[in-house]
């Protein structure tokens, strides 16, 4: 079994036919719930499933949002960010006293002077900036929101309804056959 990776805003495997694209804020305890089930979902199917991660912060109601938005994306530059966005999340009620750095080092940065710098620069104002356009163009109000293989979800995405989607996906890509599987299964 292929081990999971994260980069470029991708969970998973880039060649994976379940595309799944999560549009999250790192204070949305939602999207915290969510986050080890997007995560178990890819150690599950890891040939098959692909997530990317856009940030959504939602300055006007989470204070903090942006400036973890901020250093998970400084994270990505260091090779590690799904490891601080997963620490990011189980933080979330702490994000007002957390140390960026202290952090960044739990997840496995080495380079903490680079990841400092990036931080305090907002060198990911302009990269969070077009998630946030991006989020918008597709008609994102809140968080979590996901498109499933080309479909809009919002809110609660649990182990069972994704792993329904995911037999459903493969059933349709099987053709006549899945087809009579999924009339069956009715």
């Amino acid at each position: 079994m292929r081990q999971s990776h994260y980069y470029h805003g991708l969970l998973g495997t880039p060649t994976g036919s379940f595309k799944i694209v999560e549009f999250s804020d790192y204070q949305c305890p939602y999207c915290a719930a969510v986050d080890p089930i997007l995560a178990g979902f890819v150690a599950h199917h890891p040939d098959d499933a692909a997530v990317y991660r856009y940030d959504m912060p939602l300055k006007a109601i989470h204070r903090y949002a942006y400036a973890a938005a901020v250093a998970a994306n400084c994270a990505q530059a260091e090779g590690v960010r799904f490891q601080y966005q997963s620490l990011l999340f189980q933080h979330q009620k702490e994000l007002a006293a957390i140390d960026w750095v202290s952090l960044a080092t739990q997840s496995g940065v080495t380079n903490t002077d680079s990841f400092a710098r990036c931080v305090q620069n907002d060198a990911q104002r302009d990269h969070i900036q077009g998630d946030m356009e991006k989020a918008q163009s597709v008609g994102v109000k809140g968080t979590p929101t996901f498109i499933v293989n080309g479909t809009l979800l919002s809110g609660d995405l649990s182990d069972s309804r994704l792993e329904r989607l995911y037999a459903k996906a493969q059933r349709s890509r099987k053709g006549f056959l899945g087809h009579l599987v999924s009339f069956f299964e009715r």
